[in-house]
C-alpha cells in the first residue's frame, strides 16, 4: 500500500481564518441554504442548488461515511480549479499524478450532531458543511512510496496559500485536516 502525506496544522503553515468569517462565506454564496436534513439535501440537488461531486484532475474523493459528494455550484468549481492547480504544479516532477484526498463534503445538520459527538472540530450544527460550501483535505496520496511527500506537500500547501491570498477560499487548519470554504 503507498502511505499517504498530511495536510493538517502540524505539517502546513496556512494561516487560520476565523469561523465566523467562514460562516458569512457560506451564508453568503448565491446557491446557499442551511441542509437540515436528507429530504433538503435531495430538495438541493433537484432544484440545481445542490451538484454531485466527481473525481478529477489532481484531486479524490475518499469514501464517505459522515458527509455527501455534493456541493453548492460555485464550491464545486472552487474545488474543481483547486485540483487542476495541484497537478499543474506537480506537472513534470516524480510527484506528478499525486492527488489531494478529500474526505468530508456536505453533511446534514443530523450527520454534523451525530459526527460531533466523535470528532470536537465538528461540535458546532450550524457546520458550514451544513450549507454545502465546505470540503475537507486531508491527505495528499503519491503515485508511489518512491516518491516522498515534500513535493506534493508544497504543491497544496502552495494552492491552498494562492487561493486563499487570491478570497477564493477560507481555511481552518485542524488536528487531522485542512477546512476549506469557499467564498462569495
Amino acid at each position: 500500500a503507498i502511505k499517504p502525506c498530511s495536510c493538517n496544522r502540524r505539517v502546513l503553515d496556512i494561516p487560520h481564518n476565523p469561523y465566523t468569517a467562514h460562516r458569512l462565506a457560506a451564508r453568503n454564496l448565491p446557491h446557499s441554504f442551511f441542509i437540515k436534513d436528507k429530504a433538503a439535501l435531495v430538495r438541493g440537488q433537484n432544484n440545481g442548488k445542490l451538484v454531485p461531486v466527481f473525481n478529477g484532475r489532481g484531486y479524490h474523493i475518499a469514501p464517505l461515511t459522515h458527509s455527501h459528494k455534493m456541493l453548492l455550484p460555485e464550491a464545486n468549481e472552487v474545488l474543481v480549479s483547486m485540483g487542476h492547480a495541484f497537478a499543474d504544479e506537480l506537472k513534470g516532477t516524480p510527484s506528478e499524478g499525486a492527488r489531494f484526498r478529500v474526505s468530508s463534503i456536505t453533511r446534514t445538520s443530523a450527520q454534523q450532531t451525530a459526527l460531533g459527538r466523535r470528532n470536537y472540530n465538528a461540535i458546532d450544527d450550524q457546520s458550514t458543511h451544513s450549507y454545502g460550501a465546505s470540503f475537507d483535505i486531508s491527505f495528499t496520496d503519491r503515485p508511489s512510496n518512491e516518491v516522498n511527500c515534500s513535493a506534493a506537500t508544497r504543491a497544496i500547501q502552495k494552492v491552498l496559500l494562492d487561493f486563499q491570498r487570491r478570497g477564493k477560499i477560507l481555511i481552518i487548519p485542524e488536528g487531522n485536516c485542512m477546512h476549506v470554504t469557499v467564498r462569495p
